[in-house]
């Protein structure tokens, strides 16, 4: 079995100061690209959270580890601050009022990776590694205090898409995309902010990086949570050709006796709504988390079971919104996700029929729908080749034109996927796997 590092963390509490103690055991099998994270801890309404990172030099030559203490709050924090290496009883940050902004380290150093070892290149097999940082003095950080550190202090605009936005949407005599195509502000991000550390403030919220597509469609990129720990909010950002920065993020909530469901780089969010065809306005269910692997009958029997709840013989028809108000009737395909054009952050919409009803035509769904959304109509000869000329920017999940149909003889749909969609970008964090895997700070 590969080496791996031993991380533990001892947390100490009194009424002028917190003390937060670091471990990590099998130094040697620290490398470049590693990193941990500690759970957070709370003291006198403040968080923080204690990490490492082993990274290549700039120059190349050596591994340096950065150990940085962050300030978990969404205001900017002042604080006494004593960091140490307690291996080789070497004071490492020692500064009175050193300020934090939102979600960054109040103190980080970087240091060689030679300067803690016995060896020239590389530690000890039983080597142990402790840092110790104290605190004392916290308190909010002043507009002035927070102006005197050099660090971009630009607003960044945050658009946030959830479950009530949408229903919101719906609601307004609305059947395609999730919300207006024009951005809805909600709140600002400093532009300094660690992402990953403002996404994973909320226990019971998970927050998706998104990329805005025409016609009120996303295309969700990758989870904040999870994100590289060093990538800022500004870095994310995009601009809106107005002077303006700005991030759209999709927020997903989660029962407090519950657990996300775990993610990785082939994970698909896929949207879903329902409508019943004797109603004026569809109704937004939720979404599911699957893999690009999955086959489009299992995410269907996802969708079918776990979010719409339909009984176990209801049948149904599933439609996936393309763009421009035009839909596809992906109901009987066999293929996986990933080929039948079902991307992160696409949108299906379901309809319920009876068992002896036959499935209604293509053509009227998306006439009633259109209807329903105020568009106009769509000429017969558009209508007859799907509608939307150019789907791969407008459907949601910023997939590409996802199948070409074909009839055989007998009258069944074949289907092909497409061979040039693109996978979804995604940030790889050093924390990936450690952060479960910690050991609970002891009192």
């Amino acid at each position: 079995m590969a080496d791996t590092v031993d991380i533990s963390w001892h947390v100490e509490l009194s009424i002028t100061q917190l003390n937060i103690q670091m471990k990590l055991g099998n130094a040697k099998a620290i490398k470049a690209g590693d990193g941990g994270e500690s759970p957070p801890f709370e003291y006198y309404g403040f968080k923080w959270r204690m990490a490492y990172l082993c990274s290549t030099s700039n120059d190349g030559r050596h591994e340096d580890l950065e150990v940085f203490l962050i300030s978990q709050n969404p205001q900017g924090v002042a604080a006494d601050v004593d960091l140490t290496s307690k291996t080789r009883e070497m004071p490492l940050v020692q500064a009175e009022n050193e300020v934090a902004h939102p979600f960054t380290p109040i103190c980080k150093k970087c240091i060689p990776i030679y300067d803690l070892s016995k060896s020239p290149k590389e530690f000890l097999l039983a080597d142990e590694l402790v840092f110790e940082v104290n605190l004392k003095n916290i308190k909010d950080a002043s507009s002035e205090e927070q102006r005197g550190k050099a660090y971009d202090l630009s607003a960044v605009k945050l658009e946030v898409i959830d479950g009530r936005s949408i229903m919101t949407w719906l609601n307004r005599g609305k059947a395609f995309g999730l919300g207006p195509s024009t951005r809805e502000h909600d709140s600002d991000l400093c532009g300094c902010s660690f992402a990953r550390y403002w996404a994973t403030n909320f226990q019971d919220r998970r927050y998706w990086l998104c990329k805005r597509l025409p016609v009120g469609t996303l295309s969700v990129e990758r989870c904040l949570n999870g994100t590289d720990p060093l990538e800022r909010v500004g870095e994310i950002s995009e601009e809106d050709g107005q002077g303006s920065k700005w991030i759209t993020v999709f927020e997903e909530k989660k029962p407090s006796s519950k657990a996300f469901d775990p993610t990785d780089d082939d994970a698909v969010v896929v949207f879903c709504k329902v409508w019943e065809q004797n109603c004026k306005d569809l109704s937004y269910l939720g979404h599911v988390l699957v893999q690009k692997s999955t086959l489009c009958q299992e995410l269907l029997n996802k969708l079918s079971a776990e979010t719409a709840r339909f009984p176990d013989d209801t049948r149904f028809n599933a439609y996936l919104e393309t763009g421009d108000g035009t839909i596809e009737d992906i109901t009987s395909f066999q293929t996986t996700v990933d080929e039948c054009g079902v991307g992160s952050g696409s949108i299906i919409i379901l309809i319920r029929r009876k068992r002896n009803q036959p499935a209604p035509a293509l053509s009227d769904i998306q006439v009633k729908l259109r209807q329903i959304h105020g568009l106009p109509q769509i000429e017969p000869e558009a209508r007859k080749s799907g509608g939307a000329t150019d789907s791969s920017t407008k459907r949601g999940g910023g997939g590409t034109a996802c199948m070409e149909e074909a009839r055989n003889d007998s009258g069944q749909r074949k289907n092909q996927g497409s061979s040039n969609r693109k996978a979804i970008p995604r940030s790889q964090s050093a924390f990936a796997g450690t952060h479960n895997n910690m050991s609970e700070p002891t009192n």
